[in-house]
């Protein structure tokens, strides 16, 4: 009796203070508590110092890109056996920017889309799109539309992931550099 109350008292200490510690939860994903990767205190910038995101620490490296297709940076793991990285593209809007609706279709018709929704980032709803890419086998994609609030553009961010054991933590993992982005 004496060792059973001693080992209920132990797993409530245990559970009070902290068996999830340091543990986050997923801002897309139910049930799916993670350790975030820590931010250091440097950041990556665009080439046209219209956005920057924190840098992760650890080996991760940075590229950036600025042609037709962008201004856009791209960060990834060089830890990594697998693809692990994180992008940002920058793109002028089209005349017809579309709705959530519209913005769905258009993916679903590129990708096979697995899981989709709204959430508040940077102080407004934003759509967000997970996806199976079919062009490379086991790679998974995790996009957010965030516009500028005054200016005609947007940036598409994404979490890249690949692997053959897929977990929706690894996706979670990578939401503290998501969180990091802000315009300049």
């Amino acid at each position: 009796m004496k060792k059973l109350l001693t080992y209920l008292i132990f797993l409530i200490i245990a559970t009070v203070t902290g068996c999830g510690e340091g543990k986050q939860s997923s801002q897309f994903f139910d049930d799916c508590p993670c350790s975030q990767i820590e931010i250091s205190g440097e950041t990556f910038k665009d080439s046209l110092n219209h956005f920057s995101v924190g840098a992760p620490e650890g080996n991760w490296y940075s590229s950036l890109n600025l042609d037709s297709n962008g201004n856009g940076i791209s960060i990834g793991d060089d830890n990594s056996e697998a693809i692990r990285m994180f992008t940002i593209t920058e793109l002028e809007k089209s005349d017809t920017w579309s709705d959530k609706k519209n913005q769905l279709k258009g993916i679903q018709e590129k990708f096979d889309v697995i899981k989709h929704g709204e959430v508040s980032f940077r102080g407004a709803k934003r759509f967000w799109y997970f996806v199976k890419d079919d062009s490379m086998p086991n790679l998974h994609v995790l996009y957010i539309n965030v516009e500028h609030e005054t200016e005609n553009r947007f940036v598409t961010l994404a979490i890249w992931i690949e692997g053959e054991d897929f977990d929706f933590r690894n996706i979670c993992e990578l939401e503290s550099i998501l969180n990091s982005f802000h315009y300049n």
